[in-house]
């Protein structure tokens, strides 16, 4: 089966939106790459789902402010992969619009396989990086694979989200967007 193309939209720092095109990754490329993300998060993730499983049988509930502590190891466990060239890897099939135009009046794509272009891209958008890395790990390759069919784990999965994407606790107040 040949790759497919996704589009999405993400916001830069500026709150500029910006389209994005990536392809599927090649399977060999897709198996390497799962392989390595899912030895990254398996520990990480496990540790925080199950503090939050446990936490559910406690009177007053999960204690989400553990939840760093529980996730901790990711950053180190990717610089150990590489760091932003494994960033980068993951990112290798996408391009993303400059929201210019060439002098052709060609609008321009940067390619973000491309060291110049990833470090122009980014320089000042690390948070528009790691939703872009989002985007293409669950979005694009590995959606099914880490799909969560419960309701409970789903509403888990989408804490956990939530505190990677804006750094803040959920509370019992706070209302958490379902993916898209």
């Amino acid at each position: 089966m040949p790759t497919r193309q996704f589009k999405t939209t993400l916001k830069d720092a500026d709150g500029v939106d910006h389209a994005y095109s990536c392809a599927s990754f090649p399977t060999k490329k897709s198996g390497n790459l799962l392989l390595e993300i899912v030895e990254i998060v398996s520990g990480p993730i496990g540790n925080a789902v199950s503090m939050l499983f446990n936490g559910r049988d406690n009177e007053d509930g999960p204690n989400l402010s553990d939840l760093p502590v529980a996730l901790r190891d990711i950053p180190q466990m990717i610089l150990a992969k590489g760091g932003m060239d494994f960033i980068q890897r993951i990112l290798s099939n996408c391009r993303r619009n400059s929201n210019t135009k060439d002098n052709a009046g060609k609008e321009v794509w940067h390619h973000l396989n491309n060291d110049a272009d990833f470090d122009n891209v980014y320089a000042g958008n690390l948070k528009e990086m790691f939703e872009a890395v989002y985007w293409v790990v669950i979005g694009v390759n590995y959606g099914p694979f880490f799909a969560v069919n419960t309701e409970e784990l789903s509403g888990l999965w989408n804490e956990l989200r939530s505190f990677i994407r804006t750094g803040q606790i959920p509370t019992d107040e706070t209302t958490i967007e379902p993916e898209s």
